[in-house]
């Protein structure tokens, strides 16, 4: 959890979500000031169950939202952090994800040339094989994908690491976000056959 300040809050509206015996927090929903559903969570008895005001200090889980639909910069750094608390994608925004990826792949060549300047730069990644925050710290290490600071994965982004399917999230939504500045090249573990003898199907169904 993000400990975080309340702030601009337009509502703020306890929906009885149902938690563990021993879990420290009482549930608090509320939208902030960017129009963004927000998981706020004070400590039990706290305040005397007194309501959350602007400026109290709370623990923060940020649901990712799309933005009229599309992935936007904001949505793909809400996703890491939530999946960073091990949270998973509401089947809608998925979805979404998923059929908005597969178009965009559908009208790409399969070969595709990656041109480049002399000053431009491209980071390179191998296998990541599900493993979500070695993922998130290649981030870090190299810097967030934009315009001027590409990637290229060459495959093998699932399959015996146990976050394959928040890995391909994230890289779909870089995808979407970037489509002629980040790269996804398929691996010989971007296959059916293989997905079932090394994990990337359970995994999926499992989610």
């Amino acid at each position: 959890w993000v400990e975080t300040t309340l702030r601009g809050v337009a509502e703020v509206n306890p929906r009885g979500a149902p938690l563990p015996n021993d879990a420290p927090f009482a549930p608090l929903d509320a939208v902030d000031n960017e129009g963004r559903w927000v998981n706020y969570w004070e400590p039990r008895g706290a305040r005397g169950g007194a309501r959350a005001r602007g400026g109290d200090t709370l623990f923060a889980r940020i649901t990712p939202c799309l933005e009229n639909g599309q992935v936007n910069e904001q949505f793909v750094r809400d996703l890491i952090q939530y999946y960073k608390q091990l949270q998973r994608l509401p089947t809608t925004t998925a979805y979404k994800i998923l059929a908005d990826a597969k178009a965009l792949f559908a009208q790409e060549p399969s070969l595709v040339d990656i041109r480049l300047g002399r000053d431009d730069v491209v980071v390179v990644c191998g296998d990541i094989h599900g493993q979500f925050f070695d993922l998130a710290r290649i981030f870090e290490l190299n810097g967030f994908p934009s315009e001027s600071n590409r990637y290229l994965f060459n495959g093998d982004f699932v399959d015996r690491g146990p976050w394959s399917v928040e890995v391909v999230f994230v890289l779909l939504s870089f995808k979407l976000l970037f489509p002629r500045h980040f790269f996804l090249g398929r691996g010989n573990h971007e296959a059916e056959e293989i997905n079932k003898l090394y994990g990337f199907q359970n995994e999926v169904i499992e989610k």
